[in-house]
């Protein structure tokens, strides 16, 4: 197996190669490429990259970063969700933007359900329904309102607030797939 990482310096390289060997175990050295060979190309909102026979159209959904973009393959009907959606859906961090931008790229990302028959996201089971963007939604607009369920917690020295109960394992006790984490700074 090789392991391509982009890099522009050593440090980050460095533990990005621990982060995949804690995910995936130990490899040797000769299995972990640190050089690109060929220019990063700009990922744009709407562009769709051809790799051979799959082609992927980009999605720019900023919320939990930035630059977060859901990659949707056309062919295999498929949206990789990533951070951008799921069941805990971090909005508290210094990168993420308010709950009110959040809603607004949730909307436009509905926009291109007819695309998508799968959701894979990251972590947990990396698979959702297709509920899991609704619900979000709904977690926002609560939020915006002042409607939401507002559990304190903590995380990652914040105090932050879930839109929905979970239980011990940070799922939603009521069944439901979407929720979200915020500070009350980043409402809007």
């Amino acid at each position: 197996m090789k392991i391509l990482i982009y890099t522009k310096n050593i440090q980050p390289l460095i533990f990005e190669k621990k982060i995949l060997a804690d995910s995936i175990g130990n490899f040797a050295d000769t299995e972990f490429i640190a050089q690109r060979t060929e220019p990063l190309k700009e990922l744009k909102d709407g562009m769709v990259a051809d790799l051979g026979g799959v082609s992927l159209k980009f999605i720019q959904v900023p919320g939990h970063t930035h630059g977060m973009m859901v990659p949707i393959c056309i062919e295999e009907r498929t949206a990789f969700f990533g951070d951008a959606c799921g069941v805990g859906v971090l909005l508290m961090l210094e990168e993420s933007l308010t709950v009110e931008k959040y809603l607004a790229s949730l909307k436009k990302l509905q926009s291109y359900e007819p695309l998508y028959d799968k959701v894979l996201r990251q972590h947990g089971s990396c698979e959702s329904t297709l509920h899991v963007l609704e619900d979000n939604i709904e977690n926002c607009e609560k939020i915006l309102a002042g409607t939401d369920a507002h559990i304190s917690s903590k995380m990652m020295g914040h105090v932050c607030y879930w839109a929905c109960p979970v239980n011990e394992n940070g799922l939603r006790t009521d069944g439901r797939e979407g929720n979200i984490r915020y500070t009350e700074d980043h409402i809007r």
